[in-house]
């Protein structure tokens, strides 16, 4: 009876043994599956394959103690009692688990080291893109500091003298000095109405619908001219007076004009690039938006390299943006008929190409150009059958006005000359023409394209 005795203590004990060390087990289990998954270490997985042997070693034995009989039972709890039988099992877990625990918080302390490594490292190419930082901000600011005195210098006026030696570079030695060219016609012209006042005497067909309409248009426009040679010193004087009338003004205008120099030189074998350099040369000079180093220093290469008749095309139109409105007022006799010669309307073509390029760049120049014709060769060379609308005939048929009138004094104003004068400057000398009348006229009539 007192073997039976013991053997049911000691089979409660080896229950609450097996229960305890069941309970030891799977509270390792999971760490140890976690531990390895996060350091994933060679001497770690050891540790852990240690762990699951002992783990299995203890499951055998305690299957082995359910399967035993209670006589069994009752005899094992003398011969091999519980302390014998598991506890070195468990204390080896036990020791295992300590073990893989201090691997696991080696490898996060060396985790840690190399994350303050890591972190110092980062820390020094901070500081290092810091430095650079600073010196481009340093450098940058050093260049704006170079590029404001530079750009000072560039957005500086030129002197007189500047523009003198730049227009020298492209003068036209083959026609006479604009302003000398201008006096001359206009002495010509005032002492041929002293002299012989029927000769000054004409059609006044600057009242005719298409130059009215040319002449108070909102956009580019032009006209032509078209006279014959008895018209010959009408129209010279016609140029003269209108430009008179308009420098006047103080409106922007340029010119070509045929007649006696002082010097008594005129102009010979004038050809169409020679034409146009001539009318750029007069632009830049009237043009003084365009007076400083940075507009005109890098344009002045071209300008001394143009060969053809479309680059210097392009020029005149370059050079004409800034100004607010211009007329040009171009005498083609100046033309030499021995040249060789351009295409067919090349002449009126050139200045509509003009207009385009300013109304695409979104330049708000307007440009009012007069061609002005009195040789029927010349004419059929330059004034083709496209711009039929824009040319005006003048001595070769009845004129819209019959009205003949003599050219009007140079003392004159210009505001009290439409019916005796050239052109309608009332509006244009105060700036600009109304909105309002500007609607109402264009609602009359489309100007010339």
């Amino acid at each position: 009876m007192k073997v039976l005795f013991v053997g049911a203590v000691n089979h409660q004990k080896v229950i609450y043994r097996l229960s305890e060390g069941l309970v030891q087990i799977a509270d390792l289990l999971p760490r140890a599956e976690l531990t390895v998954q996060l350091y994933p270490i060679p001497p770690l997985r050891q540790t852990i394959t240690k762990i699951y042997s002992h783990v299995l070693r203890f499951l055998v034995r305690a299957l082995g103690w359910y399967q035993e009989s209670k006589l069994m039972h009752a005899l094992h709890s003398i011969t091999r009692p519980t302390e014998l039988r598991y506890d070195d099992i468990l204390a080896s877990v036990s020791s295992l688990s300590l073990s893989m625990s201090s691997m696991a918080a080696a490898s996060s302390h060396a985790e840690q080291r190399d994350m303050h490594i890591d972190i110092r490292q980062t820390q020094s190419r901070v500081e290092y893109a810091i430095s650079l930082i600073l010196e481009m901000k340093a450098s940058k600011a050093a260049d704006r500091v170079l590029g404001e005195s530079a750009t000072m210098k560039l957005h500086q006026q030129i002197s007189e003298v500047q523009l003198v030696q730049l227009l020298d570079q492209i003068k036209v030695t083959q026609m006479p000095d604009p302003a000398k060219a201008f006096q001359a016609s206009l002495f010509w012209t005032r002492k041929r109405r002293a002299n012989k006042p029927s000769t000054a005497r004409g059609p006044a067909f600057w009242l005719t619908d298409k130059v009215l309409r040319w002449n108070q248009s909102s956009t580019s426009s032009l006209v032509a001219f078209n006279g014959t040679r008895n018209m010959k010193f009408h129209l010279q004087g016609f140029c003269a007076q209108s430009i008179a009338m308009l420098r006047d003004a103080k409106i922007p205008v340029i010119w070509a004009l045929k007649t006696m120099v002082p010097e008594g030189r005129t102009a010979d074998a004038v050809s169409s690039i020679d034409l146009l350099k001539y009318l750029v040369s007069q632009a830049i000079a009237v043009n003084k938006s365009i007076h400083t180093d940075a507009a005109l220093a890098p344009s002045f290469k071209s300008y001394i390299g143009a060969q053809t008749e479309g680059e210097w095309v392009s020029i005149l139109g370059s050079v004409l943006q800034g100004i607010p409105y211009l007329y040009i007022i171009i005498d083609i006799e100046v033309l030499s008929r021995t040249l060789a010669s351009p295409a067919q309307d090349f002449w009126p073509a050139i200045f509509f190409q003009i207009f385009a390029e300013l109304s695409s760049r979104g330049s708000k120049t307007v440009v009012r150009v007069a061609l002005v014709s009195y040789s029927s060769s010349l004419s059929k060379r330059f004034l083709g059958a496209n711009y039929e609308d824009c040319i005006v005939t003048v001595g070769r048929a009845r004129q819209a006005q019959t009205l003949h009138t003599r050219l009007p004094r140079r003392g004159k104003s210009a505001s009290g000359s439409l019916g005796e004068g050239m052109l309608n400057l009332t509006q244009l000398a105060s700036g600009s023409s109304s909105r309002t009348g500007r609607e109402k006229h264009l609602k009359r009539a489309q100007h010339c394209r």
